[in-house]
């Protein structure tokens, strides 16, 4: 280039070296003029130890008493630019994604503040434990040149989701108890599930079973960085008057013969005084419905095993009874 020095019009050009053995630049004065390096120096060159593609450096030539300007150079047409970002997954994997970018092909190393290092382009890292980790990128071409980045990540705990159920009667509220045992844990959403069917959305709930049996309790939770966990628990629903004091007290014999002598000819239900109705639906063993009322003969029906659903009410309430019954002459 060319520069105004004492007012008249000389050649003044910085040169540099591409690259130091260790990825330092040294720049060049031009000679024989006055002369002061951005850090104050004078002298005829200078190492720039962290060269910078995105810096703007700066000579100052001439002198104050005479004529004096600025020559800046920069280095951004043949260094590396290193830049990454990052996806924190929420089993403490971290994927990686290399911005990098230079005029020659780059070479990589990684190192990810845990004690690991990696070479590839875009790495994908685990960490062991939570907290705070220092990321460092360099990017290195063919001309020794180089270029850093650092970042600081923080790994968090993903959530962990427990439940308690206290009450496990039909007709009963079965109380729902979200536990979260992740501290610190910022928890945006719940989810309750009964049988696949979503009865609440917040961390605790109260809900009342009104068919016995087993039934299946998901519970699910997200925090804010999008992580998410469930646990799944089977729960029996007791069946019995000691769960609700308005059900009848049922018995159901397991056989019955139907010959004609006058004893236990019939499959009938004894109950109590509570019953308000009854009913008895027998099913063959290829699940056909063979008969529908309150006291079954048998009579026309082969020997054999026979399932039963027994449906009654007391109290407005509706309960039900399965069972098998065999039919023996």
């Amino acid at each position: 280039g060319y520069a105004y020095v004492d007012c008249e019009l000389i050649s003044a050009k910085i040169t540099t070296t591409i690259c130091n053995s260790d990825g330092s630049i040294t720049a060049y004065a031009p000679q024989g003029i006055l002369h002061s390096w951005y850090d104050g120096s004078t002298g005829d060159s200078l190492i720039i130890t962290d060269p910078s593609p995105a810096q703007l450096y700066t000579l100052q030539i001439g002198s104050a008493s005479t004529c004096e300007l600025n020559l800046d150079f920069s280095f951004e047409d043949f260094l590396p630019s290193a830049y990454f970002d990052e996806d924190i997954l929420c089993d403490k994997n971290v994927v990686f994604n290399n911005l990098s970018s230079g005029p020659f092909p780059l070479t990589y190393s990684w190192a990810f503040g845990d004690g690991a290092v990696e070479a590839s382009e875009n790495p994908n890292h685990s960490y062991s434990a939570v907290g705070s980790y220092q990321v460092i990128l360099t990017a290195s071409d063919p001309n020794n040149c180089k270029a850093h980045h650092t970042e600081n990540i923080i790994i968090i705990e993903p959530p962990h989701a427990f439940i308690n159920i206290e009450e496990h009667c039909i007709f009963q509220p079965t109380i729902l108890s979200g536990i979260v045992n992740t501290p610190n844990a910022t928890i945006i959403s719940y989810e309750w599930k009964i049988d696949d069917i979503t009865i609440s959305n917040t961390q605790s709930t109260t809900f009342t079973i009104t068919d016995a049996g087993y039934h299946e309790i998901t519970y699910s939770i997200k925090d804010v960085n999008g992580c998410m966990d469930s646990v799944v628990q089977q729960i029996f629903i007791a069946n019995d008057p000691e769960c609700d004091p308005d059900q009848p007290l049922v018995f159901a014999p397991n056989s019955f013969t139907p010959n004609g002598d006058g004893i236990n000819d019939n499959f009938e239900i004894i109950t109590d005084e509570k019953t308000e109705s009854i009913t008895i639906s027998i099913f063959n063993r290829f699940g056909a419905l063979v008969y529908t009322g309150k006291s079954w003969n048998g009579l026309n029906s082969p020997e054999g095993i026979y399932g039963y659903l027994i449906t009654f009410t007391s109290a407005n309430k509706r309960y039900s009874r399965h069972g098998t019954v065999t039919l023996a002459r």
